[in-house]
């Protein structure tokens, strides 16, 4: 049995720990100096619709896994801490921290199309046939063909 003062001490230091405080250098993200700024750039280049090609997509999966292990790790044991704590109070510690959820697979890579089309920041735009060096956006209807309207007016359809 644990004694009034014994409890209000571990109360204190709960709260203390509980307490919301500015973690400073503990929440700087542990990568290489290059790591980070690589990560940003790929992403970007996939953000706007650029291809990347097979070594800078691996390179691109290898660095987000390398800082979101790191990461992981980190939750993983500050959420083992805290999840102690919970019990030693009889709280349930599932209520107290949550499980991370696994990150899912990245869908595959969009195939344009129709032969020819290119990806932009909001659709696929094909050349115009009509007019070269002209790339109108190509949209598809509600009966799945995609159309453009050529320059000359004329309405082109892919099945």
């Amino acid at each position: 049995m644990i004694t009034k003062e014994q409890h209000e001490r571990n109360m204190a230091a709960f709260r203390e720990r509980m307490a919301v405080k500015p973690i400073g250098r503990a929440a700087a993200p542990i990568v290489t100096p290059t790591a980070g700024p690589r990560v940003v750039n790929a992403y970007n280049k996939a953000l706007s619709g650029q291809i990347l090609n097979p070594k800078q997509r691996g390179d691109f999966t290898a660095q987000a896994n390398t800082l979101y292990g790191a990461q992981k790790g980190r939750f993983d044991g500050i959420a083992q801490e805290y999840r102690g704590y919970a019990s030693d109070y009889g709280v349930d510690p599932e209520r107290v921290v949550t499980a991370a959820k696994a990150a899912s697979a990245p869908p595959p890579p969009m195939k344009p199309p129709v032969a020819g089309a290119k990806r932009g920041k909001d659709g696929w735009y094909v050349e115009d046939p009509n007019r070269k060096g002209s790339f109108p956006r190509i949209d598809q209807g509600p009966d799945g063909k995609w159309r453009i309207k050529s320059s000359n007016g004329q309405l082109l359809e892919w099945q």
